[in-house]
C-alpha cells in the first residue's frame, strides 16, 4: 500500500473522473468509484495519485483523466487549483524522495567514479 498523504483544502469539482473497479483497466492510473463516496474523497485520491506514480506517468495521467472528463478543460483547471491549494506537499514530498535515497548520496571518499558501473 502507497503512502497516504493529507491534504490541507480540497476544491468543488463539477464531475469525477473516477470509474467502478470492474470498469478498471489502468489501475496505476485510475481513480475507482469505491474509494470516492464524496468530493473530499475524491480530491485526496486524485493526489495521493498524483504523488504515487512515478513522473514519467504523469503526462499519462493527465492525458488518462482528460479522455474520461466531459470537459476535459474545466477538470483540468479545478485540478490546477486543487495543486495549488496543496503545494507544500509537493516540497514534503520531495524531501522525503531525497532522504528515502532517490538521489544518490555522495561518498565524498570514494570519488566521482561511484557513480560509473563498469
Amino acid at each position: 500500500m502507497s503512502k497516504m498523504y493529507q491534504i490541507k483544502s480540497t476544491v468543488q469539482f463539477s464531475e469525477e473522473t473516477s470509474v467502478p473497479k470492474e470498469q478498471s483497466n489502468t489501475p496505476e492510473l485510475d481513480i475507482l468509484k469505491e474509494d470516492t463516496t464524496n468530493n473530499a474523497d475524491y480530491c485526496r485520491s486524485l493526489m495521493n495519485k498524483l504523488l504515487s506514480i512515478p513522473y514519467a506517468k504523469l503526462p499519462d495521467f493527465f492525458v488518462h483523466h482528460c479522455q474520461i472528463a466531459s470537459n476535459p478543460l474545466k477538470w483540468l483547471n479545478k485540478f490546477e487549483k486543487l495543486i495549488a491549494e496543496n503545494e507544500d506537499l509537493f516540497m514534503s514530498t520531495a524531501k522525503h524522495r531525497r532522504r528515502c535515497g532517490t538521489v544518490p548520496s555522495y561518498k565524498p571518499h570514494q570519488g566521482i567514479s561511484q557513480f560509473y558501473h563498469e
